[in-house]
Order: structure tokens, then C-alpha cells, then sequence
């Protein structure tokens, strides 16, 4: 018997994110994704739902960052990598970016409530891949951002412990791993 669950129950085996079965899973299925045999698609990395969860078409970005970690007065660096949720919403040609909370809880609590054509979902799929040409400048900030939060939580912790402080650099553009768009339902019409 296995759980998910902790603490474990008696003759029960806990199967959690560093167990061998659910990290041989990942990585499993991580390649279906990235390598597919056969061009076939078995694992999807860009989706489209309906949800009632949204107002107005929202996009959510799964990245990978990546930082160049300094000590200073080290002559050589560390690279650090984080996997980040962000969202967005399209205003007029701009980006309205989520805080990372709602762009979590839209990842997690986000339902479909309706089905999208298959050609649907392909025109808007490619209307985002030609918008994330076009976020270089927004991404570059928030990568900037969250290089500043990095710093600031290391410092903290490093003056506890009476550690040299470190920089962290981000290494621009972040990988692109993933995207789910969300759609809201559509509406009647008004009489």
C-alpha cells in the first residue's frame, strides 16, 4: 500500500516528490514532451481550456530562470536554476502580469468548462507564440525582480550565518517550457 499522505499510516510506503517512483514518472513523462517518439504528442505542453475562472483571456507561463550566483569577491560563479509560474493578462497589446499567488492558484484551481475546437486552439496558440516575441522586455524585468528577491532572501540568511553576500544575475531569456491559455466562457447576447 502506498500514500500520498503524511505522516504514513502503519505498512504503508509514503510516496513523495523525491520518491524513485514519482521522480522515474517526471521524468518520464518530461520526455514524452521534449522528445516525442514518432511526432507524436502523448504529453502535451501548451493547452487551451474554457473556465469560468477568468474575465478575460489570461496566459500562463511555465519558465524555467536561470542565475549566475556571485560571492563577492569570487573570481567564479554558480548557475541557479527555478521553475516559475507566471500569468498574464493582454491589455490593448500589454502585458498585465498576475502576482505570482494568482498565477499559482489559476494553475491549480483553473477547470474546464467547455471544450475548444482543435483548430481553435491552434490559432490561439500561435497568436501566443508570436506575443512571447514581444514580452522580451516584461520578462527581462520580472527575471530582474526575482534576482533582486533572490538577493535579498540570501542576504538575510547569509547575515545569520555570517556568510559573504552574493549577486545573483539573471541570464536572460528564460526557457519556455509550457503555456496554458485560458479562455472565459463565452456569453449570450444582450437583447
Amino acid at each position: 500500500r502506498i500514500t500520498f499522505v503524511s505522516p504514513t499510516p502503519e505498512n504503508t510506503i509514503y510516496v513523495g516528490r523525491n520518491h524513485p517512483l514519482v521522480e522515474g514518472l517526471a521524468e518520464y513523462l518530461f520526455d514524452l514532451a521534449f522528445r516525442p517518439p514518432d511526432n507524436s504528442l502523448p504529453v502535451a505542453r501548451c493547452g487551451v481550456i474554457r473556465t469560468s475562472q477568468v474575465s478575460t483571456r489570461t496566459v500562463l507561463l511555465l519558465l524555467r530562470s536561470r542565475y549566475l550566483v556571485r560571492e563577492r569577491g569570487d573570481a567564479y560563479a554558480r548557475l541557479a536554476e527555478e521553475i516559475l509560474v507566471r500569468g498574464y493578462v493582454d491589455e490593448r497589446g500589454t502585458p498585465r502580469w498576475l502576482t505570482v499567488s494568482e498565477s499559482y492558484s489559476l494553475l491549480e484551481t483553473a477547470t474546464p468548462t467547455a471544450n475548444v475546437p482543435k483548430d481553435e486552439k491552434r490559432e490561439i496558440l500561435a497568436g501566443i507564440l508570436e506575443d512571447w516575441k514581444g514580452l522580451s522586455a516584461s520578462l527581462k524585468q520580472l527575471l530582474a525582480a526575482r534576482a533582486h528577491e533572490l538577493e535579498q532572501s540570501h542576504r538575510r540568511m547569509r547575515k545569520l550565518i555570517e556568510e559573504k553576500a552574493v549577486k545573483f544575475q539573471p541570464n536572460h531569456p528564460p526557457d519556455w517550457l509550457g503555456v496554458l491559455v485560458l479562455l472565459p466562457e463565452p456569453k449570450g447576447v444582450a437583447r
